[in-house]
């Protein structure tokens, strides 16, 4: 039996929400689950298909699943960065040209953290985003990642800069997949 939390304001307000009972949201009411602990069941996280060469995300979209689904390449810019937001990106179509790129909304919005970047081979090398320069993710589908398979996190942890995590497959002698452009 689903309640309605209108009838719940007042005790929400001073105590916060805890109940097993379904919730159900309605006209312009607002659900906050910051600071929350364990699983929201029912939601799930929205999934961006690339669909053409180029796709700026916003704010209102962190928490998304951004696929680089099109061989021809995609170009994703990040939105402006607002500490807390977070994407990931999936490589669910191998790139074969141009590239498959993620992209700050400035240059002095930087990234930092690192990419594996495997081969088929089995071996593997990370690479480092410096924090100073860095501004991209450039897969290529061949030395510097790109292959059905790979995978980058993004968290934004201040106002101008992206910790990143992930791994890259790629083929041949693997290079770094950041960039300064």
């Amino acid at each position: 039996m689903a309640e309605y939390i209108e009838q719940y304001i007042p005790v929400v307000q001073q105590v916060g929400l805890q109940t097993k009972k379904n919730i159900i949201l309605g006209g312009s009411a607002n659900l906050d689950l910051s600071g929350t602990s364990g699983f929201v069941k029912g939601f799930s996280s929205q999934i961006i298909s690339g669909q053409g060469a180029t796709a700026t995300l916003t704010t209102g979209q962190s928490g998304a699943i951004c696929l680089f689904d099109r061989a021809a390449g995609i170009i994703y810019t990040l939105p402006a960065p607002v500490p807390g937001n977070q994407f990931t990106f999936l490589v669910t179509v191998s790139v074969t040209s141009n590239n498959h790129k993620i992209i700050t909304d400035t240059g002095t919005t930087l990234l930092i953290g690192q990419i594996a970047n495997a081969v088929a081979a089995g071996t593997n090398t990370t690479f480092i985003g410096n924090g100073t320069t860095h501004i991209s993710l450039t897969q290529n589908g061949t030395t510097t990642g790109g292959l059905i398979g790979s995978w980058i996190n993004l968290i934004c942890t201040t106002t101008s800069q992206w910790i990143v995590d992930g791994v890259t497959l790629g083929s041949g002698t693997v290079a770094t997949p950041f960039a300064t452009t």
